[in-house]
């Protein structure tokens, strides 16, 4: 069985370290939801400070995007 986590997306700068104390624990993988900030920065930075979770979108609208984005 694979464990998933959700990430607290309202401040950014406290991304990295929550997607390294998830991966610490042995979450298999990290869902960040577009809520207050763009879900795919988000993911960069968990990317950043991960070595072996899955990274995921929660949700993420893809209407109000521009193609620029």
């Amino acid at each position: 069985m694979k464990v998933n986590a959700h990430l607290d997306t309202n401040k950014l700068s406290e991304i990295s370290e929550q997607a390294a104390r998830a991966e610490a624990l042995g979450f298999d993988s990290l869902a960040l939801a577009e809520l207050t900030l763009d879900p795919f920065l988000c993911s960069l930075l968990a990317a950043e400070h991960t070595r072996n979770a899955g990274i995921k979108t929660a949700i993420a609208v893809a209407f109000p995007r521009s193609p620029m984005t």
